[in-house]
């Protein structure tokens, strides 16, 4: 991972402010880049740099504390989606399959979701393609069958979290 330095002071701002370990939540192995890239393989898709440069340093993360900070900042909107959990690599096979068999388009891949199970989700990317450093940062909200784009990349989805403790 090339730009894994630019990215490290928000991954461990980030993960030092919102990230919580408990018995029903401890943390998963780190992930190796060849499971990285088995997933890939499978799901015919190739994750940003940016995200698997944070889940081969973090793993699986949850999250809950991101959602008192959004609903103390916006107490009113029902329009922000309050990251919950970044899941393993491992889980991502299964947890794809189980929402496109629910109605997620399929030109989605998911990588972690809120409080409600709305889906945290990359447009996927061609493995022919060649890695990019991030993608935009979707969310698949499955009361209202529709995917809505939160941010212009996965940094900027962890870094809006992280503006909201001003």
């Amino acid at each position: 991972m090339n730009n894994e330095s630019q990215f490290s002071d928000v991954f461990s701002r980030f993960n030092d402010a919102f990230s919580v370990e408990s018995k029903s939540h401890p943390r998963t192995k780190l992930p190796t880049f060849t499971e990285i890239n088995a997933t890939e393989d499978y799901l015919q898709n190739q994750f940003p740099e940016s995200y698997c440069a944070f889940s081969m340093r973090f793993g699986e993360v949850w999250t809950p504390n991101v959602l008192n900070i959004v609903t103390n900042k916006f107490p009113n909107d029902d329009t922000i989606y309050a990251l919950q959990k970044v899941e393993a690599i491992t889980e991502l096979v299964s947890t794809n399959n189980e929402y496109w068999a629910g109605g997620m388009p399929t030109n989605f891949i998911k990588f972690g979701f809120d409080v409600m199970g709305n889906a945290f989700v990359f447009e996927r990317w061609s493995l022919e393609l060649g890695r990019l450093v991030d993608l935009p940062v979707y969310v698949f909200d499955h009361d209202y069958n529709k995917v809505i784009q939160l941010v212009p990349s996965f940094i900027a989805l962890l870094e809006s979290y992280l503006d909201m403790l001003d």
